[in-house]
């Protein structure tokens, strides 16, 4: 964990957890379900001892994007509200890197963040792989912070003329499971 990535929007992935539950289409083929088999873990939420995650971080000596929680979700149904509060606690004590926290549950990031701040240095974003699941956009608008970002991928299906006011950045990309990724990152102006 902490390690580097070929993922090309991040410098290093963290994760504080491992394991999911499938939301919708687009876990289908979900990295972290293939890497359980390879590796003979569960795929059940279990959260990492922090001292462990955060030895890792204190490692790295230049400022860094990081994906957070690349092999589960951060607002995951099992992750009480005071874990994700240790987790945001690590990611505010260093403000040089810049947390990538993309999520399947809009719905509980909003909740959450409705008596929280979200850090300036943690960029909030929602997966939307069809035109079933544009109702995370619209949910992720109504979170209070510095940068917003959608993530189409896996794009499954058309989306028609999405609305992407209010947010930052946009990942584009198909399902690319086992196969080179084809993420396009762009800035939205």
């Amino acid at each position: 964990m902490g390690e580097s990535t070929e993922i090309e929007w991040a410098d290093r992935t963290v994760n504080f957890a491992w394991g999911c539950t499938k939301v919708s289409d687009g876990c289908e083929k979900c990295y972290m379900f293939r890497l359980s088999r390879i590796y003979g873990r569960s795929t059940a939420f279990e959260p990492r001892k922090l001292e462990r995650a955060e030895a890792d971080i204190r490692k790295w000596k230049e400022p860094s994007i990081v994906f957070v929680n690349s092999m589960t979700d951060t607002f995951h149904e099992d992750a009480p509200y005071e874990l994700i509060d240790s987790w945001f606690d690590v990611m505010k004590k260093y403000p040089q890197h810049q947390w990538i926290i993309l999520t399947k549950r809009i719905n509980k990031a909003y909740n959450y963040f409705k008596t929280r701040e979200c850090p300036d240095q943690c960029w909030i974003g929602t997966s939307v792989e069809d035109a079933n699941q544009m109702h995370r956009i619209e949910k992720l608008k109504k979170i209070k912070t510095k940068i917003r970002f959608v993530s189409f991928e896996p794009l499954l299906a058309d989306i028609p003329k999405p609305d992407l006011s209010g947010l930052q950045w946009v990942i584009v990309g198909g399902e690319s499971d086992q196969s080179p990724t084809s993420i396009i990152p762009l800035i939205v102006s």
